[in-house]
């Protein structure tokens, strides 16, 4: 009998296979709550199928170009990160200096910026 009782845990404790083709996403609320009013909206009809989240957001996703990607990727950089590509693009056309250097080159531009109000 006792091996019977650990044949059954050693059976519940491997683990189950997904039956479904979802999985989890996490969305601020307001992103959230935007889907769903635009989801309401869908739904507003007599006839045919409820429309689902997942429609909206297949079609959104079909929507995006290569511009918006490069929108979304400069949308994520920091100050520093532009910093960094105007360092490295400034190198390449004109030779390369140091960080340092390529800040006083900044703040002169910035100074004569100034001067000129």
């Amino acid at each position: 009998m006792p091996e019977s009782s650990n044949s059954q845990s050693t059976q519940n404790s491997s683990p189950k296979t997904s039956l479904t083709n979802t999985v989890p996403i996490r969305l601020s609320k307001s992103t959230s709550k935007t889907l769903r009013t635009i989801v309401n909206k869908c739904n507003k009809k007599s006839l045919g199928r409820k429309v689902k989240s997942e429609d909206v957001v297949s079609l959104a996703l079909s929507l995006i170009t290569d511009k918006e990607i490069e929108q979304i990727k400069t949308g994520s950089y920091s100050s520093q990160d532009h910093f960094e590509i105007k360092y490295k693009k400034y190198c390449e056309n004109n030779g390369s200096i140091t960080k340092d250097q390529f800040l006083s080159l900044l703040l002169a531009q910035i100074d004569k910026h100034e001067q000129g109000r």
